[in-house]
């Protein structure tokens, strides 16, 4: 009769890794690819203008610098979701259809220069929101 060989113990660590990452999923943020329907280039650019988007964009390169998503129909900004984005200098959500932000929103972004949030139907922004922009020194008192 003969026996299967035994595995080595190489084999069943790969084994091991590959039972266990299977069911985890990163976060929908942190990405190197470029999520659907944007561009994304060696600048750390990603524009996603104009692409009718009703959510927020998944699957965002986690060292992208600039993040255009004007002129669509993105109606949250979800908590947390930027937060990834910690070297996110330009942020351009103009034009869609943002009705409240939450202070979680850009409780991350520390390098982050410039925010449009115009043409947006906002009715609520929390007390927080831009407390961790003020401390960086990026947003100005008029």
């Amino acid at each position: 009769m003969r026996l299967a060989p035994q595995p080595s113990a190489h084999s069943l660590r790969l084994l091991a890794v590959l039972l266990l990452t299977s069911g985890v999923t990163a976060s929908p943020v942190i990405s190197t690819g470029c999520p659907d329907r944007c561009v994304c280039d060696d600048q750390l650019v990603v524009q996603c203008a104009g692409q009718h988007l009703i959510t927020f964009p998944v699957n965002l390169p986690l060292a992208t610098r600039q993040l255009i998503i004007s002129n669509n129909r993105i109606v949250e900004l979800p908590p947390l979701a930027l937060n990834y984005l910690s070297d996110l200098v330009y942020l351009d959500c103009s034009n869609n259809s943002l009705t409240e932000i939450s202070e979680s929103t850009f409780g991350n972004l520390r390098k982050l220069a410039y925010l449009d949030l115009s043409f947006n139907t906002l009715t609520r922004i929390e007390d927080r929101t831009f407390g961790p922009l003020v401390q960086s020194g990026y947003a100005e008192d008029d």
